[in-house]
């Protein structure tokens, strides 16, 4: 309704209140809720945006102004006084944000700023959100209620980022945005950083005219943080909060655009918390919000636990993993807890890290007004999983069939008049109209499910539609200048259609047992799919009888029929039975394909989509595109297979695969490597097309690896059925490629002797096509990835001090120094040798030899145009040299490159048969990334191209830990065992302890619980090696022969866990797939790695997972540390075998709201008589309450900045000092520096 009503007045107003406050609306919530809504957003257009969009001069004359829109928000406020339901409470923030008027200000500040937590946390968000339509009206009254929690560190990072999303809308000063991005060097949450730091980088770059203020703001503010390499990543992980544009912006015809994509983690789920997408479009100097999807949820992890959780009970299958756990539903398993488990538990006050009450909403905007928003909470997901935690019961109430029924709407999108006065004393005339009709017609529409017999699961889901729908929009803009002693105009238009008609017919099934999908579909032929006009004219009107504006009898078409070049043309006919038609005419100008095709390949997407949508110089176009019917042969159906199967050493039984759809060339030229041992993935896919003529296509695709990932196959079979008239042989491809990496001595990389480890990599494959596999037109490569001279040197002079080059230094010599001396500390395998073997690894080297053979001419001249056309169009600038009087082998290619470690370049020589290329210092494609033989920590080249394929790791080596969010901190000095990690969620999958050893050898001790099981890898005496124990009894773990444990899920065994020996230095690596859990054991450190599905469910030294390394010292009974030493000890395991340190938890006996250790400004004097000065530290220092005590002291040093003492002003502070921190002096110079005392920790005695 807002957006139909075109002269909106108070009546109409009051008539629309009085119409959401009846008992009819009332009562229906939904109803009553977008009742207001649309009532709100009337009076923001109709009073707020209108009139801060209306020059100063014309103000005076407004009819509505904010102050009218304040008399109907102030109708709402008894509302906000009211205790209400989430849902309604929800309602009217919104109907408040909505309304955008500044008595809005502090009822939106009650529930944003909501220290005392009286409101759940997606009601305080809601808040926040609320204040962003506010922003731009109200700047510094906004800024006043967002900035403070921004800058408060104690906050969530979800409601500071919130708040600096709002404070972004306020248009910040330049001296404010360069606070930010100072503060963000200093900033410990990382999720802050991310966030801000993105959002800012994208906004610098954007060209959008609305950005243009503070884009420029930004080039001078982002500098400072320019070369901070936490900050300025390329690419940061998936997993933090990120803000993504594109936006363009063509000032010449004034049109451009962007999108945008936000998303908001959550600290203590996988899930992101919020998710923000937006279009917007620019054009004529009218901004427009186009379109906004949000999303926003709480306490999901519970569902998500219910959906993709371990399961070792029921139907589980062998071969699912939860580092990949959306690969299938799960369960929430019963957990078998051990009794020393609770036990630990019960000593230590460990608390269950619980699930919040789900709920979120989601909310849809059109042109910057909320249209609709839908919420959901616990009764909607029990709607869903059903009481018993059954399979998506709900799935069943869909079935069933729809018959015959259509729906019709018509729409103006667009609908203007303007008149204007001109310097020449004639009005100006414009007049745009855009009518949309949308149809939609339904034949038949049926739903069917097929579940198990016991009614559990969902086996077969199939789908049927049989529909039409159209979209047509005709607009029409005119403008013209009025010559009133004539009464006629004079003007210009143009007239233009758009219209996609598009016919369903399809049928699809997907069949969750057997691993197949199917889908069917009928093309309607002949039909025209999409139809495209548009007509410039011109047009003399006479007005003098106020008749309603028609064009046609004087309209005048600018360009006549022989400037039209038109077109008629047909494919795909005779190749597929049904092919598309495409007619119609453009304006050919001399030059016409040359600009095109510089046009396109100059500018991005978003120019090319606003060009052609837009046609700013009114060229007459038409194009219309059909599908017609072959002359024979005709295709009228279309069917389309796909099945997969995954085939592992726990599910394949004795089984080997054969291929079923190529026999004859898998097990000839082209054989499978599959074996018992190994991994094998099957994608298989047939489609049809029917009709007087039966074509099909058949593809097969079988991936293998084995275990260690060492050897990886990949087969590729296509065949093809005569096509065309004049084909009468099938056409087949065959492909079989292979990549080996080198295995690792282990025992050698724990020497960091690198170079004498074998470093190739072999690639090599078969390319056969043609009519057959074996005997046609042949292609092979036979290449190997290796060091190259320049990374062989590096590694040999490691050690010496001898720079690299004039203005190079040795990449590997800090990691290689570092990386020695904390090995001499006790720390194995630190960051730096990590690194340093990382970076070591990397082959920049390949050669390479291609052979082919009955290549014909025309493919070999194809194949080197393509060629070239890449090196023109990408790589115009790359310096090349060309030898063309060359006799090299026929049938033969030689390509060498090396990729330089330094710089992303690579330098490239390729010989041909009759020509040697040489391409100097080629820039590298972003996704080209060469191979590494790292294989620490089950390291996978995935991880070069996706950050999901990046699992942090927690290790514990020598005296210190590095938690998962990579902490740094001393161990507790005690020989008891110690709470590494463990899963807190209410489910407690696992728990992993670690102790000191008295073997000289071997000084760590591990000890697991996994379900019922006690696992133990230790030296039993001070100078045995250590031992693997399951449940008190010793296990054999071989490096040829690995321990499985596995256990019976009441349908078949599944693996619970494995246990093997690497090398011959007693490393040991637990891999639980089921639950997502790897623990490395060298008798020195244990590394502990888990999966994405943990994300702030875990607890213990290693923290708590969630990507924050502000909030990381929380203790097991939820207590927040605020040191190292007394957030270790509230983790050791107390035990008649060892010493415990005493410990006593901060948060022990404690008042609500009362804390034990508090950030104080500190004060000092300095001088005597007149020159006395007070000084203030720059930065808060800890203190103990009254009520409390310390455990000791420590010192460090601290910046004060001094102020005269006999200042009143300074009196006053020091007053202040003591009962809050004085944020006043961040930013104030350093004027002294001194050494203080602070408490290490303070508890409640």
């Amino acid at each position: 309704m807002p957006f139909h009503i075109r002269e909106p007045s108070e009546v109409l107003f009051d008539e629309y209140y009085r119409l959401c406050e009846g008992s009819s609306v009332r009562d229906n919530k939904k109803l009553h809720s977008a009742c207001l809504l649309g009532f709100s957003t009337i009076v923001f257009e109709s009073c707020i945006a209108k009139y801060h969009n209306t020059w100063n001069a014309g103000k005076e004359t407004v009819v509505c102004t904010p102050a009218v829109a304040a008399k109907y928000f102030n109708y709402l406020v008894p509302q906000y006084e009211r205790d209400l339901e989430a849902y309604d409470i929800l309602t009217y923030i919104k109907v408040a944000g909505n309304f955008a008027v500044k008595e809005a200000l502090p009822y939106l500040e009650k529930y944003a700023d909501d220290t005392a937590h009286k409101y759940p946390k997606y009601i305080r968000m809601a808040g926040i959100w609320a204040l962003a339509k506010i922003a731009s009206f109200y700047p510094e009254k906004v800024r006043e209620i967002v900035l403070p929690m921004y800058n408060n560190r104690t906050e969530s990072h979800e409601v500071r980022l919130g708040s600096f999303i709002v404070l972004m809308k306020t248009n910040p000063d330049l001296y404010l945005l360069k606070a930010i991005v100072a503060d963000l060097l200093k900033e410990p949450d990382t999720q802050v950083i991310t966030y801000v730091w993105t959002m800012l980088k994208y906004l610098q770059k954007s060209t959008h005219p609305c950005h243009f203020e503070i884009a420029q703001k930004l080039w001078y503010a982002l500098p400072i943080a320019a070369y901070n390499e936490t900050i300025n990543k390329k690419h940061f992980n998936w997993a933090h909060s990120q803000f993504y544009m594109d936006a363009g912006y063509e000032p010449k015809y004034d049109y451009g655009g962007f999108s945008q994509l936000s998303y908001i983690m959550a600290d203590d789920s996988y899930l992101p918390r919020s998710v923000f997408f937006k279009v917007n479009d620019y054009t004529n100097n009218i901004n427009y919000d186009t379109m906004s999807l949000s999303f926003e949820g709480w306490g999901l992890d519970g569902v998500l636990d219910k959906v993709f959780g371990p399961k070792v009970q029921g139907d589980v299958s062998p071969s699912h993993s939860l580092w990949n756990f959306f690969g299938r539903r799960r369960a929430t398993r019963d957990v078998s807890v051990n009794k020393e488990v609770k036990e630990i538990d019960k000593s230590l006050h460990i608390e269950p890290r619980e699930y919040e009450e789900p709920f979120g909403t989601f909310k849809f905007s059109l042109f910057n007004n909320e249209i609709a928003f839908w919420t959901f909470n616990r009764s909607t997901f029990e709607y869903i999983f059903g009481e018993d935690e059954r399979s998506m019961p709900w799935v069943k109430n869909l079935v069933g069939e729809v018959k015959d029924f259509k729906v019709t709407t018509f729409d103006v999108s667009h609908d203007m008049s303007f008149f204007l006065p001109t310097e020449i004393g004639l009005p100006f005339y414009l007049e745009y109209k855009e009518p949309t009709f949308l149809y939609y017609k339904n034949n038949d529409i049926a739903f069917n499910v097929k579940t198990s017999p016991e009614g559990v699961n969902v086996d077969e889901v199939s789908v049927k539609v049989h529909a039409h729908v159209l979209m047509d929009a005709h607009a029409i803009e005119t403008i013209s200048i009025l010559v009133p002693f004539e009464r006629v105009s004079v003007g210009v238009g143009y007239e233009s259609r758009k219209a996609v008609s598009v016919p369903i017919n399809i049928e699809g099934t997907v069949n969750l047992v057997e691993h197949k999908f199917g889908l069917k579909s009928w093309p309607q032929v002949p039909h025209e799919v999409f139809h495209y006009d548009f007509k410039p004219f011109v047009y003399v009107e006479d007005y003098k009888n106020n008749l309603p504006v028609v064009h046609e009898d004087t309209k005048v078409d600018l360009f006549l029929e022989e400037d039209l070049h038109k077109f008629d043309r047909e494919y795909f006919h005779d190749l597929l039975g049904v092919g598309v038609k495409i007619d119609g005419h453009y304006v050919e100008t001399p030059d016409f394909w040359g600009s095109w095709s510089k046009f396109w390949h100059s500018h991005d997407y978003r120019h090319k989509f606003y060009y052609l949508h837009e046609n700013p110089q009114w060229h007459p176009r038409k194009l219309k595109i059909g599908l017609t019917p072959a002359n024979r042969d005709v295709t009228n159906e279309v069917e389309v297979v796909f099945d997969w199967s995954t085939l592992t050493p726990e599910t394949r039984g004795n089984t080997i695969f054969k291929s079923k759809l190529f026999p004859a060339e898998a097990d000839g030229t082209f054989p499978i490597k599959d074996e018992l041992k190994s991994y094998t993935t099957v994608i298989d896919t047939e489609i049809f097309l029917r009709g007087q003529k039966e074509r099909k296509i058949s593809t097969e695709v079988i991936y293998t690896r084995t275990k260690d990932l060492l050897s990886h196959n990949l087969n590729f079979f296509v065949t093809r059925t005569p096509f065309k008239v004049t084909e009468t042989d099938d056409e087949k491809i065959c492909f079989h490629g292979t990549a080996k990496f080198p295995v690792i001595d282990e025992d050698t990389v724990d020497d960091l002797n690198l170079l004498t480890l074998d470093n190739v990599v072999s690639t090599n494959f078969d390319l056969f096509f043609g009519k057959d596999c074996s005997t046609d037109r042949k292609v092979r490569l036979r290449g190997v990835w290796e060091h190259t001279e320049e990374q062989k040197h590096l590694l040999e002079t490691r050690a010496l001090e001898q720079p690299v080059g004039k203005f190079l230094k040795n990449p590997f010599k800090k990691t290689w120094e570092k990386c020695l001396y904390h090995r001499e500390k006790g720390v194995l395998w630190n960051t730096y040798c990590l690194t340093h073997l990382y970076e070591a690894s990397k082959l920049n080297h390949f050669k390479g030899d291609l052979e082919y053979e009955n290549l014909s001419e025309e493919f070999l001249w194809y194949i080197n145009y393509v060629r070239r056309y890449i090196r023109h169009l990408y790589f115009p600038w790359v310096h090349h040299v060309e030898d063309l009087h060359v006799n090299n082998p026929e049938g033969r290619v030689h390509l060498a490159a090396n990729f330089s470690y330094f710089y992303p370049v690579v330098d490239v020589e390729l010989r041909l048969p009759h020509e040697n290329i040489y391409y100097k210092q080629a820039p590298v494609p972003k996704w080209i990334v060469t191979p590494r033989h790292y294989t620490f920590l089950e390291y996978s080249m995935l991880s070069e191209y996706s950050s999901l394929y990046k699992h942090p790791y927690c290790d514990v080596q020598g005296p210190s830990i590095k938690t998962f969010d990579g902490v740094f901190y001393n161990l507790p000095d005690t020989d008891c065992f110690k709470v590494i990690a463990k899963d807190c969620s209410p489910h407690e999958h696992f728990l992993i302890l670690g102790a000191k050893s008295p073997n000289v050898n071997f000084q760590k001790a591990l000890r697991m619980f996994i379900h019922a099981f006690k696992i133990e890898i230790m030296p039993i005496t001070p100078d045995t090696e250590p031992i693997v124990r399951i449940n008190g009894k010793k296990v054999p773990v071989t490096i040829e022969e690995p321990f499985k444990q596995y256990i019976n899920s009441g349908v078949r065994d599944v693996e619970l866990f494995n246990i093997e020996r690497v090398g011959q230095n007693h490393l040991y690596k637990l891999v639980s797939e089921i639950y997502g859990l790897r623990v490395f054991y060298d008798g020195q450190g244990i590394f502990v790695q888990v999966a994405p599905y943990y994300r702030g469910k875990v607890c213990g030294l290693c923290g708590d997972y969630n990507l924050n390394k502000f909030k990381e010292l929380v203790g097991p009974d939820k207590c927040e540390h605020y040191n190292t030493t007394a957030f270790g000890y509230s983790y050791v395991i107390p035990s008649s075998e060892c010493t415990a340190p005493e410990y006593k938890s901060p948060c022990t006996l404690k008042t609500p709201g009362e804390t034990c250790t508090v950030m104080r400004t500190k004060t000092i004097e300095l001088g005597t008589g007149k020159n006395r000065q007070v000084c203030f530290s720059i930065a808060p220092v800890a203190q103990c309450s009254e009520s409390c005590t310390e455990t000791r002291f420590l010192t460090r040093e601290v910046s004060f900045h001094c102020l005269p003492a006999k200042d009143a002003t300074t009196r006053n502070l020091v007053a202040q000092s003591k009962h809050r921190p004085l944020m006043e002096f961040r930013r104030k110079r350093e004027d002294h520096k001194g050494i203080v005392e602070y408490p290490e920790g303070c508890y409640k005695p």
